[in-house]
């Protein structure tokens, strides 16, 4: 009689280390099962890449969302599907299909970016204006930030600072060596933050000189800062990072990258850059200003042309507030839409010969009485075609500072320096975290001579 209870208590353990061991598995194909089920059922289906379970596309992505929405849009079309993670999204490549993401209406569909727990738990998507999901309160934020910095004061003052700052960093070039080689992906992150930094407050961040003594070879040529003004500095870094000023330093690296890929452009440049300033930023004493930054029509245009072919932000995501129709389907709210910039930035639909360096697409050519051949700002750009900063009314307030701070820094790099690429044939290295970062670009430069 014991050796049959024994017998059944054997019996009934391995039945329950087979069932709990079952169990997971039978779950998992439960979840496989249901996510595929929902997948081949859903509403309004597009062409796109088969998702996995949990992670959906992520891993076809490889760390690049912009280079797979471009090979996405070449192998699907202008309207496609992807998984991000769990959720599906609706990718749209064509200017018509991403007017209504695009209307500057604060009456717009498409006034929220798409709803993120972890964005909650972090408390910002009530806050601030980048991921404020509160119409009330984002369009305080925004007024308040758009009047500091959008008046022509404001920018005359702010090319000033650059300039300022653009002279402290000349100094430590000086220290390192008068032909020197750089990472200048390395240095504008930190030139961007103390320019934000001292423009909105006043107080120094010391990025720039930190970075610096990290590069000195010598101890004796270290700057030593107090250590209370870096604390200070510190509490600034949230806000620097709200409002994202960091993509114009990335972007001033891809301006840099493909100025000196083109040798025509560089020349036009160049000499732009001397009809209007001579030999006189040569010298330090010699103040630029913000009129005659204005002045620079070419320069301008070569900075649009790189925010073309590399825009810091391929991709933009939104989710619908109320049901949509788009692309001849209808949506319920809440689904994801991307507009992918970078797809539209390189289709031939728009542009000739697209992925070629080409900054006289924003121009107009003119001819005096002489004959002599110019350009003119201005050209025909179809509207929804070209988005560097994005669109909508959401579109970024801080980007007529973007392009001044790029102008300014083009002119003092370009015209106080000779600026070559150390290896011309590497490719542009670059990743997404979250938007593109320039991961290195290394430079020589040496000083120029009158």
């Amino acid at each position: 009689m014991s050796t049959l209870k024994d017998n059944d208590t054997i019996f009934f353990y391995r039945y329950m280390d087979s069932w709990l061991l079952s169990l997971p598995v039978f779950l998992i194909i439960t979840y496989v099962a249901k996510f595929y089920f929902q997948y081949f059922t859903r509403e309004n289906p597009l062409p796109g890449p088969m998702p996995f379970p949990v992670i959906g596309n992520v891993i076809q992505m490889r760390g690049h969302p912009g280079k797979f929405a471009v090979a996405m849009q070449e192998k699907y079309g202008e309207i496609w599907e992807a998984y991000i993670g769990t959720e599906r999204t609706i990718f749209l490549c064509r200017d018509d299909l991403i007017a209504n993401m695009m209307s500057s209406s604060t009456k717009t569909n498409f006034f929220n970016r798409n709803n993120n727990e972890g964005l909650k738990e972090m408390g910002v998507h009530m806050e601030g204006i980048v991921f404020n999901r509160d119409m009330q309160v984002w369009r305080m934020n925004r007024k308040l930030l758009t009047h500091s910095i959008m008046p022509p004061n404001y920018l005359k003052e702010f090319v000033q600072v650059t300039q300022t700052i653009f002279n402290e960093v000349e100094n430590y070039w000086e220290q390192l060596g008068l032909d020197l080689e750089i990472d200048i992906a390395q240095w504008m992150p930190r030139f961007t933050t103390d320019i934000t930094v001292k423009t909105t407050t006043g107080k120094p961040f010391h990025s720039l000189l930190a970075y610096y003594n990290t590069q000195s070879s010598t101890k004796d040529n270290n700057i030593e800062v107090p250590i209370s003004k870096l604390i200070e500095s510190e509490e600034l870094s949230h806000a620097i990072r709200e409002w994202n000023r960091m993509l114009s330093a990335h972007s001033f690296s891809f301006v840099i990258y493909y100025i000196c890929q083109n040798p025509y452009v560089k020349l036009q440049l160049e000499k732009e850059i001397s009809q209007v300033f001579g030999n006189n930023l040569i010298t330090k004493q010699y103040k630029i200003t913000y009129e005659d930054i204005e002045k620079l029509v070419y320069t301008e245009a070569v900075i649009k042309e790189a925010a073309r072919l590399t825009p810091v932000v391929p991709i933009i995501t939104k989710e619908t507030s109320h049901e949509e129709e788009i692309g001849g389907y209808k949506y319920k709210a809440g689904t994801k839409f991307g507009a992918s910039f970078i797809g539209i930035h390189l289709s031939t639909r728009y542009w000739q010969d697209p992925k070629k360096f080409m900054p006289e697409r924003f121009l107009k050519k003119v001819s005096d009485s002489n004959g002599t051949v110019r350009y003119e700002a201005g050209n025909n750009i179809k509207k929804n075609t070209y988005m560097p900063f994005g669109g909508g009314v959401r579109i970024c307030p801080g980007r007529n500072v973007a392009m001044t701070e790029m102008k300014a820094l083009t002119v003092l790099l370009f015209g106080r320096y000779d600026v070559r690429l150390v290896d011309p044939k590497a490719p542009l290295a670059y990743s997404f975290a979250p938007a593109i970062q320039c991961d290195e670009l290394k430079l020589f430069i040496r000083p120029r001579k009158i």
